[in-house]
C-alpha cells in the first residue's frame, strides 16, 4: 500500500542528491590519498622479488581515482541540471511510476550521467537514474499516465514533478 507522498521542490532533491555525493567523493579522496600512502611504503620488486605489494596498492588507487573522476563528472553535470517541468519525461524530470507486474511505486530523478544513488525525501525513496538506463530511455518522451512495456514488464507513469 503507498503512502501518501507530498513531493518537496525538486531543487531540494537535487541539492540533497549533490551532498550524497560530495561525501562520497570525499571517501574517494581520502581512499585514494591512504592507498597512494601504501603504496609508497610497500616494498619494490628490487627489495622482493615476490612481492607486488606497491604495484597492487599503485593499481587500486588509480582505480580509486577512476572512481573519484567519474564521481566529480556526476557532480558537475547534477549541479548544471536544469529542472524545468516540461509535461513529458526528459532530463530533470522526478518521475512517479508504477511497477504493473508487482504494482511498486517509485521514484525517479532522470540525470545525463550516474544513477543509481538513492535519497529519502519525506520518508520515500527517490533514485538517480541515468538517460541511459533501459527504463530511462523508455519513458523518455512520455507524458502522465502512460504506460510503457519493457521486457516483460510495463510501467505507468503517474506522475511527472
Amino acid at each position: 500500500m503507498e503512502r501518501k507522498f507530498k513531493m518537496v521542490d525538486k531543487s531540494k532533491v537535487k541539492s540533497a542528491f549533490i551532498k550524497v555525493l560530495e561525501k562520497k567523493r570525499e571517501k574517494l579522496r581520502k581512499s585514494v590519498e591512504k592507498t597512494r600512502e601504501e603504496a609508497i611504503g610497500a616494498p619494490s620488486s628490487r627489495q622482493t622479488w615476490s612481492d607486488t605489494s606497491r604495484y597492487q596498492s599503485s593499481r587500486l588507487a588509480d582505480n580509486i581515482g577512476s572512481l573519484l573522476e567519474e564521481t566529480e563528472r556526476i557532480l558537475n553535470n547534477l549541479r548544471t541540471l536544469r529542472l524545468d517541468r516540461v509535461g513529458e519525461v526528459a532530463l530533470g524530470s522526478l518521475v512517479k511510476i508504477e511497477d504493473r507486474l508487482n504494482r511498486d511505486v517509485k521514484y525517479y530523478l532522470v540525470v545525463s550521467i550516474g544513477g543509481g544513488e538513492s535519497i529519502l525525501v519525506n520518508g520515500q525513496e527517490i533514485t538517480m537514474m541515468s538517460v541511459v538506463a533501459p527504463l530511462a530511455r523508455a519513458l523518455m518522451g512520455e507524458k502522465e499516465g502512460e504506460v510503457i512495456n519493457l521486457g516483460d514488464n510495463s510501467f505507468q507513469i503517474l506522475e511527472i514533478f
